[in-house]
């Protein structure tokens, strides 16, 4: 199964949800702000993602909270991919 994120409500707060596995103990939630994306991205290099696919909650996350100020979630977790790649990159 390819990664799938998504942002949703839970309990009444807006998360990124990131699947990598159905199986739940592989689904993760994360803070919808800066510091949550770089996260999920981090949590996606380190489970081995190469790909992953995305809802269009991740391209409008003002649809599931309208105070939501990101915009550029998903570029934020692709930061957050590139920054863990490169930090392994550099030990080895």
């Amino acid at each position: 199964m390819m990664p799938y994120i998504s942002v949703e409500k839970v309990g009444g707060e807006a998360v990124i949800r990131v699947r990598v596995s159905r199986i739940t103990k592989y689904i993760k939630l994360f803070p919808l702000n800066r510091k949550g994306c770089l996260q999920a991205g981090e949590y996606l290099f380190n489970s081995g993602a190469i790909m992953w696919s995305k809802s269009s909650s991740v391209n409008w996350p003002r649809d599931v909270n309208p105070r939501c100020r990101l915009r550029d979630v998903g570029e934020l977790i692709c930061m957050g991919f590139l920054n863990a790649k490169n930090k392994r990159g550099s030990v080895q």
